[in-house]
């Protein structure tokens, strides 16, 4: 066949074709930010028409594209290309029953003509078997997968300590199969040191998580005694001997000095803590010997010390467990994978970093395997001490410049976002309360009108001191009542000293740091069906409907899924509703589909805050619906729609309405 003239354009057009038709996924990221300017339609089929024209980071699925995003980042940095042929990536669409899989990922930087990068481009193979829909919409004995689900959100930890002079992180991942009874959680000791803790409870559902949540209750109660850490796993063993639903469960806990970076460790049936530093070594620390929970005897107490370039590794026996791979290939993996995802932070290191290495080392040994089990990692390294701030405003130094410095020290510290703005908002209150009625009877003060002081203690809770050095003038007090009662609902504490010399207002608040519970990205439905949407975090993205509230008065009523990053707000909402509990209030979350730990937390606080008070706060829950499973579990009130006053266990009582 003859081949005619090419029509001006037409090379270009067809270069355009190629690109959109081709069956491997194509994307071109643009600039530092990865701006995704052009996807072809495998890629949109595969991450979603919404990355077209957003930053990688920002719609990427957490635990699909974590370590894709890592790498194309380090190639535009580099100017290297990277060539991942064992690193699968995986989303699933939870309503279709399929998977999809990228493996033989290539990232190559896209030069300019002069030689500068510009971009990367992506490649890899879409190798994507659709299987039949199965059966994984249900938990352990056909429980439906939701409540499930709902229940590990509430019995796993929603907090961590956060400590002076060490950093703890969190991740977990439910198993395919419908989540399990790994469980992890962090607190501190009566001797001031940090205890963490990762168990393995057989089977699935909620039998599987009864008796995690009742096998961590009792360790932690054990915890809190001033005891070795044998004695305290001695006493959660002779329990579980007496439970044959706790047979075969195992547990590792380690305990570390925040001083010395002492690490004490026991393990019963579990697989023995992981060193890594950044440096390119590893070490697994011995693996003393233990039999698991319920076999009786006493337990040997493991030693090693913890240095400040490394970080201490507790994880679950799900993360040395994959297809068509042995145990001790998992476990150089392991050590290769965490140890590489730890020297990737250590240029700009902080409290997040550990967040980003946990995040990193699962979506590496996780996303691209089905895993049966549940997987629980714990990370704890020494961390610098800058627990210490002093600030001070007077005509020379604007109170927002203070509060910046403030707010940089407390993100340095690890708070969160809820707790950052708290503080902040309750110290920029009072320095304005000492600038308003301090030195309005007498004259200005020749130093700063107001000294901010603030330190975290061992135990993981804030202290913040507002001093002002003038005399309150007559009706200060009722003036400033709202002020001060403002402050009050924002903090754990607040005190207020006056004396000849000035008024210093005391604030306490314990600052916490949030885990994560890391769910498969799943595609969002519409009617674009192959289109996958953004996912990954609890209460994040595709296939859930994330919360929202309307109020009306004293009445707020919630529906979505009540969990992680949704749950912001939720707390001021619910103060707004019953004025900082000075009035009854009633929330009715029958329509909540998902009811996540840090909720069921916020919740109790306005409760016990309304009960302080004299007034009321009503839940509501409809028979039968996931809100009435949680409060039952938790033991928290509530009212059903027939308008029965229920306790969590099932008992009847009167509430205030």
């Amino acid at each position: 066949m003859a081949l005619g003239r090419e029509s001006p354009g037409g090379r270009a057009e067809a270069s355009a074709v190629a690109f959109e038709q081709s069956p491997i996924p194509i994307t071109v990221f643009s600039g530092p930010g990865l701006v995704a300017v052009a996807m072809n339609r495998a890629a949109r089929n595969w991450w979603g028409a919404d990355l077209l024209g957003s930053p990688a980071r920002a719609t990427v699925p957490p635990l699909a594209g974590a370590g894709y995003c890592d790498e194309a980042e380090q190639v535009y940095a580099s100017g290297v290309p990277f060539t991942g042929p064992d690193w699968p990536v995986r989303l699933v669409d939870e309503e279709a029953g399929s998977r999809r899989f990228l493996t033989d990922v290539v990232l190559e930087p896209w030069h300019t003509p002069d030689g500068d990068v510009h971009g990367v481009v992506g490649y890899a193979l879409d190798v994507t078997e659709v299987p039949p829909r199965e059966a994984g919409q249900a938990g352990g004995d056909g429980e439906p997968q939701g409540l499930v689900a709902a229940l590990q959100d509430v019995l796993l930890p929603v907090e961590l300590p956060l400590l002076p002079s060490l950093d703890v992180a969190a991740r977990h991942v439910p198993a395919e199969s419908g989540s399990g009874g790994d469980w992890f959680d962090a607190l501190v000791r009566p001797s001031g040191r940090l205890a963490v803790v990762v168990g393995d409870v057989a089977g699935h559902g909620v039998e599987a998580l009864s008796t995690m949540s009742t096998l961590q209750s009792v360790l932690r109660a054990r915890l809190a005694e001033d005891t070795s850490l044998a004695v305290a796993v001695e006493g959660l063993d002779a329990f579980a001997g007496a439970w044959p639903e706790a047979a075969g469960a195992t547990v590792g806990v380690a305990e570390i000095d925040p001083d010395t970076g002492g690490v004490r460790y026991v393990l019963a049936g579990h697989p023995p803590p992981l060193v890594v530093d950044d440096a390119r070594g590893f070490r697994f620390l011995d693996p003393v010997a233990g039999r698991p929970l319920g076999a009786g005897g006493p337990r040997t107490e493991g030693g090693a010390v913890l240095s400040e370039s490394e970080v201490l590794l507790v994880y679950s026996d799900g993360l040395l467990s994959g297809p068509r791979r042995g145990v001790g290939e998992m476990t150089v993996g392991l050590a290769s994978v965490a140890g590489e995802a730890w020297r990737r932070q250590v240029p700009g290191a902080g409290p997040d970093a550990l967040d980003r290495m946990c995040t990193e080392t699962l979506e590496r040994l996780v996303a691209g395997a089905d895993h049966q089990d549940d997987i629980s990692l714990v990370a704890v390294r020494r961390s610098a001490d800058s627990t210490v701030f002093d600030g001070e405003v007077d005509a020379g130094v604007r109170p927002d410049r203070m509060r910046s410095r403030l707010a940089g020290w407390l993100s340095d510290l690890g708070a969160g976002l809820v707790d950052r703005v708290a503080v902040l908002h309750a110290v920029d209150e009072l320095v304005a309360n000492a600038a308003e009625h301090a030195y309005a009877d007498g004259p200005a003060p020749s130093g700063p009108t107001a000294r901010v002081h603030g330190a975290l203690g061992s135990d993981g809770v804030l202290a913040v001191s507002v001093a002002d050095t003038g005399h309150w003038h007559q009706g200060a007090d009722a003036s400033s009542g709202q002020g001060l009662a403002v402050v009050g609902s924002l903090v754990d504490r607040c005190h207020v000293d006056r004396r000849p010399e000035g008024t210093t207002v005391r604030l306490r608040h314990r600052l916490r740091r949030r885990p994560e519970v890391l769910r498969v990205a799943r595609r969002r439905s519409g009617s674009r069906g192959d289109v996958p949407g953004p996912a990954g975090r609890t209460g994040q993205g595709a296939g859930s409907t994330l919360a929202h509230w309307e109020l009306s008065g004293n009445s707020v009523v919630v529906s979505g899924d009540l969990v992680g990053g949704s749950v912001t707000g939720l707390r001021e909402v619910l103060l707004q509703s019953c004025q900082a509990g000075c009035r009854s209030g009633v929330v009715d979350l029958s329509d909540v589909t998902r009811l996540g730990g840090e909720a069921v937390r916020s919740l109790s606080e306005v409760v016990d805050r309304c009960e302080e008070h004299g007034s009321g706060l009503t839940l509501v829950a409809a028979a039968g619906s996931i809100a009435q499973h949680v409060l039952e579990i938790v033991g928290l009130p509530y009212r059903t729609t027939a308008g029965s006053a229920q306790t969590g266990s099932g008992s009847t009582r009167d509430i205030d309405s």
